[in-house]
């Protein structure tokens, strides 16, 4: 069975629980909105330094977010184009995917199910 890029991991609906890092990615994307991958990789490293703890490659956040994807809790979506030189008008089309929470990721994350660190 082949799928579409995008769809996210075929193997998704049946995840049972969330790992640390899944939940670490919901809350992140519950407070910023749509993000890259590599700018979500940035705040969980930023946290892990403070943390003490290894860093986490690029790789694994692109697993767990296919991984959110399949389940049905984010969404991933291209951005479309960007004004790069406003003097000139000139714009480019950004490819770099967005990742957002879905309708049900929004509801499982501010449901409560997901520990969030007290501030």
């Amino acid at each position: 069975m082949t799928r579409r890029k995008g769809q996210g991991a075929s193997y998704g609906k049946q995840i049972t629980q969330l790992s640390d890092l899944h939940q670490r990615i919901l809350r992140i994307l519950l407070a910023e909105g749509g993000l890259t991958k590599a700018q979500i990789t940035r705040i969980l490293n930023k946290e892990q330094k403070q943390d003490k703890l290894p860093f986490i490659g690029g790789f694994t956040v692109s697993g767990r977010l296919s991984e959110l994807c399949g389940a049905g809790f984010v969404k991933m979506s291209y951005e479309g184009i960007k004004l790069y030189n406003k003097e000139r008008m000139k714009f480019r089309f950004v490819k770099k995917p967005l990742w957002r929470l879905s309708p049900s990721g929004s509801t499982f994350a501010m449901s409560g199910l997901i520990e969030f660190p007290k501030t």
